[in-house]
């Protein structure tokens, strides 16, 4: 103890930010996917952590086809939240879908429907008319209203590379999104109860109204139909929208949950046409989604890899007396996702501490940080902080300060100048002095 003292009084000026550090371990890729999607765009989200399993092509722009119907039910869900409110379809809608190749839910000019089955024939039979019912009713007769309230919706959810023109998703060259973004948007609305709860019903039926009898609705995700394809269906798979134009390709936004874990997948651009220009006999947006969920499902596991209460790392101790060290523990938990096979002790922990930090210290100050890697992918950094408070010995605080003053370049330069100016006073004397004799012995001659 008493040499740890002299040492403290002696030091110069801590020097902080030394990190501490450990030879990194060899690893096999995190996330090794042995499955290559057809879509030539690929978002794969793990929903309750954020992490990012897998992405192809994620930022790149692509046209979202009906996939865009997801920001038109998010927002005629929050527009208008009482979703028994009637709405009166717009004799505009049928002028507007006139020679297009447009999918429909059947609804009729003047047909009087709610809110609830109008999203209904928007997400299931994937109906431009009630994209476009929907767009007149929010948008006070004006569907560019409603576009523009998409686009600042889409920017509010930091969708950078989305813009919108239409409330359906018909082809135009204004129209597109990202894998990324479109990811952000159906997780947004999938936090919304009354768009879960839609968007995984296989059938709905809509009942009788002023124009027509009661009818059919036929949801065009076939993960969520075994009467679709076998191949197809996926009992986890829970929504949510499906889209498909000539030059948008196939696409799908999707998700599903299992024993806990929660994932949206996003495919866009799969091909509908081989090479010789002939429609293909399968949609490689639904293959590539439920490969990767199944793969997601059964290899990879949630783990705590860094506990709340376990000390990760010591601190060298400056101005206290009885104490040298100071345990540093997580400033919180940290869970994620690894391959199953992978054990919580194979994550890399990269320390960054100072060498030392001075007394008066208080439980919970954030002291450094602690970054957890595995196979060269940062998972995540938590900062490390004090495990106790630590008082200051107000004896060694001073002979500290004494030693600031002393080691401190202005102190030494003042000593400096202080001795050049003693040993010029000294000079000086001398001179002066030996003058001072001469002229003596000449007086006395």
């Amino acid at each position: 103890m008493f040499k740890r003292i002299i040492l403290t009084c002696l030091s110069f000026v801590i020097l902080a930010g030394v990190c501490l550090s450990t030879p990194q371990m060899e690893a096999e890729a995190a996330f090794n996917i042995d499955y290559t999607p057809q879509s030539e765009s690929v978002f794969f989200i793990n929903m309750d952590t954020g992490i990012v399993v897998y992405e192809k092509n994620a930022d790149e722009r692509r046209y979202p086809a009906s996939t865009t119907k997801v920001m038109t039910a998010l927002l005629a869900i929050e527009l208008c939240p009482d979703l028994s409110t009637m709405v009166t379809v717009s004799d505009k809608v049928m002028s507007d879908l006139m020679n297009t190749d447009s999918s429909r839910s059947g609804i009729m000019a003047r047909e009087r429907l709610s809110m609830l089955d109008l999203l209904h024939c928007l997400m299931l039979p994937s109906g431009n008319d009630a994209a476009l019912a929907i767009a007149y009713y929010l948008g006070d007769g004006d569907v560019n209203k409603f576009v523009d309230i998409m686009n600042e919706r889409a920017q509010e959810m930091g969708c950078v590379n989305t813009h919108f023109e239409n409330p359906h998703g018909l082809h135009d060259p204004d129209h597109y999104t990202t894998a990324r973004d479109l990811a952000k948007i159906s997780q947004e609305a999938m936090e919304l109860p009354a768009f879960a709860e839609i968007v995984q019903k296989r059938t709905y039926y809509v009942e009788a109204t002023n124009k027509q009898g009661r009818r059919l609705l036929i949801n065009t995700n076939h993960l969520l139909n075994i009467n679709f394809s076998t191949s197809y269906y996926y009992t986890y798979c829970k929504g949510i929208k499906t889209g498909r134009t000539s030059k948008a390709g196939n696409c799908f936004t999707a998700y599903a949950t299992r024993q806990g874990y929660n994932y949206i997948c996003v495919c866009l651009k799969a091909p509908i046409y081989d090479a010789k220009g002939n429609t293909l006999a399968f949609n490689g947006s639904f293959i590539d989604a439920k490969e990767l969920f199944d793969w997601a499902f059964f290899n990879l596991s949630l783990m705590e890899v860094l506990p709340a209460d376990a000390a990760v790392a010591e601190v060298d101790l400056d101005l206290t007396w009885n104490k040298d060290k100071l345990a540093l523990v997580p400033e919180q938990s940290f869970k994620t996702l690894l391959p199953s096979k992978v054990k919580s002790t194979s994550v890399y922990r990269e320390i960054s501490i100072p060498k030392s930090v001075a007394a008066p210290i208080e439980k919970g100050q954030v002291i450094g940080t602690v970054t957890l890697k595995y196979a060269d992918e940062n998972l995540g950094t938590v900062n490390l902080i004090a495990s106790e408070s630590v008082e200051r010995n107000e004896f060694l605080y001073i002979l500290s300060i004494l030693n600031d003053v002393v080691s401190s370049t202005a102190f030494i330069v003042v000593v400096f100048i202080l001795i050049l100016m003693a040993v010029i006073y000294v000079l000086w004397s001398v001179y002066f002095n030996k003058n001072k004799k001469k002229q003596r012995v000449r007086r006395y001659r």
